[in-house]
This record gives C-alpha cells, sequence and structure tokens, in this order.
C-alpha cells in the first residue's frame, strides 16, 4: 500500500503560516511538539474527570494488596528487631565472658581409664567413658514409661506453668512444665530467610505502584478513555437545566428605574 503523498501547504502549527515540509504537514519538528502540546492541555483535563468519576475496580484491588503487603512488612520487620536484640544482648554476654577471669585450683584427677560413677537414674554403677551415652539412653527409657498426663486441664488465673497439651488418644492434658516439655513447647524457630522475605514485599510493593502510576499516567489517559454513559447523561442533563434557565432570565422583561 503507498503512503500518501502530501502536498504543499500551510504548516498545522499553531500560529504558523510558513509552507509544511515535503511529505509533511508541519515546517519543523518545533510546531509538531506545540500542536501535540495543545492537544495534551485540551483533553487530558477531560480524561482526568472521567477517571476521578468512574471508581477503578483494578485500583481498589491493588490498594487491598498493598495493604495486606504493608501489614506483612510491619510483622517481618518486628521479627528482624526482635533477633537484632538478641544478638545484641547475646554479643554482651560474649564480651563479658571474655573478659571474666578463671580462678585456677590444683585438683588431682584420676586417670579416665580407672574412673567410674553411678548413674543418677537407675543407680547402677557405670564405666566414665560410656556414662553420657549410658545416661541419656537410661533417662530417656524411663521417660518413656512415665506418665505426664491428666484428665484435668490446669485452671490457674495468669500465665499457665503446665504443657497442657491435649491428647485426643487417651484424653489427656499433657503436665509437663511448659519449659521443660520438648514434646508439645518446643521454641519457635525463626526461619533463614525472613531477611528475603522483605525485600520480596518491598519489590511486590513497588510493582503495584508502578502500575497504579501508570494506570493514572499521561499515556494511559490519553489512549485509553471510557464512555460512561450514566455519567454523560447527567452532565448532559445538568448543562441542559442550567441553559434552559439562563434563556428564561434573559427572556423576563427588564425594568427601567429612571431616577425622578
Amino acid at each position: 500500500k503507498k503512503s500518501k503523498v502530501i502536498g504543499p501547504m500551510q504548516c498545522h502549527g499553531p500560529g504558523c503560516t510558513v509552507l509544511n515540509r515535503p511529505n509533511s504537514k508541519y515546517c519543523s519538528n518545533e510546531c509538531g511538539q506545540r500542536l501535540a502540546t495543545n492537544r495534551i492541555f485540551q483533553v487530558l483535563p477531560q480524561r482526568i474527570q472521567e477517571w476521578a468519576a468512574t471508581p477503578s475496580i483494578a485500583e481498589a484491588m491493588n490498594r487491598q494488596q498493598l495493604d495486606t503487603i504493608r501489614k506483612q512488612q510491619r510483622e517481618v520487620r518486628s521479627i528482624l528487631q526482635e533477633l537484632d536484640k538478641r544478638h545484641t544482648e547475646l554479643d554482651a554476654i560474649l564480651d563479658r565472658a571474655k573478659s571474666a577471669s578463671i580462678a585456677e585450683a590444683e585438683v588431682e584427677v584420676e586417670e579416665e581409664g580407672e574412673m567410674s560413677m553411678y548413674c543418677i537414674t537407675c543407680g547402677h554403677e557405670i564405666h566414665a567413658r560410656t556414662a553420657i551415652k549410658h545416661m541419656e539412653k537410661c533417662f530417656n527409657k524411663y521417660e518413656s514409661q512415665a506418665s505426664f498426663g491428666s484428665i484435668y486441664k490446669t485452671r490457674i488465673d495468669g500465665n499457665n506453668m503446665f504443657c497442657d497439651f491435649y491428647n485426643p488418644a487417651n484424653h489427656t492434658y499433657c503436665k509437663r512444665l511448659r519449659v521443660l516439655c520438648p514434646e508439645h513447647c518446643k521454641d519457635p524457630k525463626v526461619s533463614n530467610t525472613e531477611w528475603m522475605k522483605i525485600d520480596e514485599l518491598i519489590e511486590q510493593e513497588r510493582q503495584i505502584r508502578q502500575r497504579m502510576s501508570d494506570r493514572a499516567g499521561v499515556l494511559a489517559l490519553m489512549l485509553h478513555s471510557t464512555y460512561n454513559h450514566e455519567i454523560m447523561d447527567q452532565v448532559t442533563n445538568s448543562q441542559s437545566i442550567l441553559d434552559q434557565t439562563e434563556i428564561e432570565e434573559d427572556s423576563q422583561p427588564g425594568t427601567d428605574h429612571n431616577s425622578l
């Protein structure tokens, strides 16, 4: 398809009377840019008014997503601040330990091969080399045989010191101390990737903000326009009523007050 040939004519630039360039409506790039700028100033206010008058579902969804992301950011920052606090406390303890002095005392120690002791759980005499392994196995054995359950739940005002984990198999509540129960009250562990979550949330917030900015940008408003019939009918009716009122006021006979 052949392109349309533009013949000689007056430049279309605002207020320009110069002849156009070959195959162009303008005599220069400046005239074309001035005309485009004038069109933006003429069309953009109406598009902004349409954008403000018509609610955007995508905009509302993005705002909800931003609220959710900001809430998650606050939670992650709170966790990181708590970790920093614990890290500082641990560093202080290590510094005190490094500067502490240990009193040396002369202790006569027998040969390891001849040492023996008694197990604190079963009371049997055991060899020193296998003492730790024996005591651990012995404790686990007696621990598994012992029962720490009760059919009654602890009812204490304030903080409960017992675990009170309900076991539906035997319908009992665990009566170990909460801080010592290795089965139900383990210390919560913080994931090693917590510091990565804050970066991901910040990136998600940036992307949502970018979409919101692009949606209400000059280029988007100029290229995309939705004709809202209800709003335009209201504007047309209001303008018609206003014009009719002005016509009626102009048609009323005026009264001349001549001074005597």
